[in-house]
């Protein structure tokens, strides 16, 4: 669980029942959701700042997570381990979003860039 305000949430959409969370606490969680209840399955760790935004590729094998500092992580969820760490944007990365049939995402920024 986060240990300080979540500040951003998606769901996965090959399932339907993972959840990935980021937070003030510098955490990316990913949880599976029952109707019988939420289950924290991991938390990933290497963000030098508050997670501001995730999102999970379509096949929901890969997140990508930006955080205030304005770095963008990659995470293989798999293994629960960082793919790449990749130096984003000069101030807040905003939002993240996959291509619905590739394998690259664009990340957009509080210092006016997309990337």
């Amino acid at each position: 669980a986060h240990t300080d305000r979540v500040l951003c949430c998606r769901l996965g959409l090959a399932s339907g029942r993972l959840l990935v969370t980021g937070g003030e606490d510098r955490r990316v969680n990913v949880w599976r959701i029952e109707r019988t209840g939420n289950s924290a399955l991991m938390s990933l760790n290497g963000h030098g700042s508050a997670v501001s935004c995730v999102v999970f590729d379509r096949q929901e094998e890969i997140i990508a997570s930006g955080c205030t500092g304005g770095g963008i992580k990659v995470w293989d969820v798999a293994s629960s381990k960082l793919v790449t760490s990749l130096p984003g944007h000069k101030t807040e990365c905003t939002t993240v979003e996959f291509h619905p049939y590739g394998s690259f995402f664009a990340t957009a920024s509080a210092d006016t860039n997309i990337k």
